[in-house]
């Protein structure tokens, strides 16, 4: 059986996980994320527990939020904040940072810079299995290539997810991504509609890029 990549992308609030859970139940598969590899190297980063940050970082009220287990100290977060082009708010030589910003810093200041743009691409590369992988967090054209190079673009798709009132931010690093030069077959998904009509718009999709999956 082939590894088949389905590349869920789309900005907060638009649907990804949802949708990618609703596949499970309809197609079979399991869903994956290019960001599991990234929490296991922000909770070492930062010397957390993984559960916890897991817990942290996905909750609505908690993401946002400061946390004293999440301290640096001045010199990290200056290059924080020149990443995320702020200003400092204090001169303290402490700073709480939220598990965004944890985040953030572990992948665009400690790892991208030492491994590549790729990195988290191949780590998820690696936890990819047979049959349908829902990748619910797709947004770096430079993890979906990996995937692309590794299991070819015949086997990887990409759908991007629009729902009203969900657009990635300024402040967002990620973004809609275009893979369609390089082969990969794109669905433009109109999510404002029953869940039961969007998995029938995606089993079509499905069904005419990677054969009878579905």
């Amino acid at each position: 059986m082939k590894t088949l990549v389905v590349l869920l992308n789309g900005p907060v609030f638009s649907g990804k996980d949802y949708i990618a859970e609703a596949l499970i139940e309809a197609f079979g598969g399991v869903k994956q994320e290019f960001k599991e590899a990234l929490y296991e190297a922000t909770a070492k980063a930062f010397g957390v527990d993984l559960v916890w940050f897991k817990e942290q970082a996905k909750g609505r009220l908690t993401k946002e939020q400061a946390s004293t287990e999440l301290w640096m100290d001045r010199e990290e977060a200056v290059k924080l904040y020149e990443y995320l082009g702020k200003e400092l708010p204090s001169d303290a030589e402490i700073f709480l940072a939220s598990p965004r910003e944890a985040l953030i810093y572990t992948s665009e200041i400690i790892y991208k810079p030492l491994y590549g743009e790729e990195y988290f691409g191949i780590k998820a590369s690696e936890k990819m299995q047979q049959g349908l992988n829902y990748v619910a967090d797709s947004g770096f054209k430079e993890e979906a290539l990996v995937q692309v190079e590794k299991f070819g673009a015949e086997n990887v798709v990409c759908i991007q997810i629009h729902r009203e009132g969900c657009e990635f931010s300024a402040n967002d690093s990620r973004s809609y991504i275009d893979v369609t030069a390089e082969g990969v077959s794109t669905l433009k998904l109109d999510n404002n509609k029953d869940i039961s009509d969007v998995v029938k718009d995606i089993k079509s999709f499905l069904q005419i890029t990677l054969g009878d999956v579905c």
